[in-house]
Formats: structure tokens, C-alpha cells, sequence
């Protein structure tokens, strides 16, 4: 694996970059969040809350360096400690670097690791062509399908299900 990333924890020093990757209408609409552009008040209220909720999720910010900018985060959600297991998800400014396939790496060591989760999931909203490739070259396989599931740009879109379960 690569070693050109640090994830650490996001800061309030991160809101400019949170501010612009939310606001960012392509980022927008591949996510699957934030269907109309984000003001710095809306993009602070987000950051906030992650900072101060543990109960929601864990987030990491993902940079070159220890003290470097943020050049996006990586999640879990939906967290269930009983049957350890957690949503992932991944939102980054830049693409074609192999940062994304890095990324996920690291979160899953850390989350079959210290976290000591079982099984990872992730939901892609169909036309995000590069999300459904990452998570394939990660070892996610597919599950399902939920069709028509999600409305943007004007119409519904399909939802891919994809998950990973740690090898013992």
C-alpha cells in the first residue's frame, strides 16, 4: 500500500476545504448529499457536528501530511457495535491520483483493525462510474441493487450496494 496519505482527524481549520468539496457541483451529485450548492454556515454546522457527535459516525479527514490540507474525508456510519459493522464512505477533491483506492485501504485496516469491525458496506448512486470501480478494486463485490432508489438531476437514479467482510 501506499504511503502518501494521512488520515487524521478533521478540525475546524478544514472548513475551507470542507466548504469547497461540498460545494462542488460535481462532488454534489456523485455523493449522493447536499442537492443544492452549500453555504460556509451550512458547510460549518456540518463540520461542527462531527466534531462533537461520536454517536453519528467517525470521519477522517484524508491528507498528504500529519498537519497538511484536507483534501477530503473518509466515513464510517450507520455503526453497529453488536454486529460490527459500518457504512463507508469517501468524498475527496481530486481523482485519477489512486488517493481513493489509498484511502479506503487505510480505513479498512483501521476499521478490521483497532475498530475491530467485521463487514464494511457502501451505497453508490449509479453514474458514479469512478466510486463503483474503487470500491471493486478494494475487494468490495457487489449485493444488489436498489432500483430507482434516488432522485437528482431530474430523475431517479439506482443505488449499487456493495460490501467487504474482513478474512479471519
Amino acid at each position: 500500500m501506499d504511503n502518501r496519505l494521512v488520515l487524521s482527524s478533521l478540525k475546524m481549520s478544514d472548513l475551507p476545504e470542507v466548504h469547497a468539496i461540498h460545494s462542488d457541483a460535481r462532488l454534489r451529485s456523485l455523493r449522493m448529499a447536499y442537492r443544492s450548492p452549500v453555504s460556509r454556515r451550512q458547510a460549518e454546522m456540518w463540520l461542527s457536528a462531527r466534531l462533537t457527535r461520536g454517536s453519528e459516525g467517525i470521519y477522517f479527514a484524508v491528507r498528504e501530511a500529519e498537519d497538511g490540507p484536507c483534501k477530503g474525508y473518509v466515513s464510517l456510519t450507520d455503526l453497529d457495535w453488536v454486529s460490527r459493522t459500518a457504512e463507508v464512505g469517501i468524498v475527496l477533491d481530486t481523482q485519477g491520483r489512486g488517493y481513493g483506492q489509498e484511502a479506503i485501504r487505510k480505513l479498512m485496516d483501521r476499521s478490521y483493525g483497532s475498530l475491530q469491525l467485521r463487514r464494511l458496506t457502501a451505497r453508490v448512486v449509479s453514474h458514479n462510474m469512478p466510486a463503483r470501480r474503487l470500491f471493486d478494486k478494494c475487494g468490495f463485490h457487489s449485493e444488489g441493487i436498489l432500483r430507482r432508489h434516488y432522485f437528482d438531476l431530474g430523475g431517479y437514479h439506482d443505488v449499487y450496494l456493495f460490501a467487504h467482510e474482513v478474512t479471519q
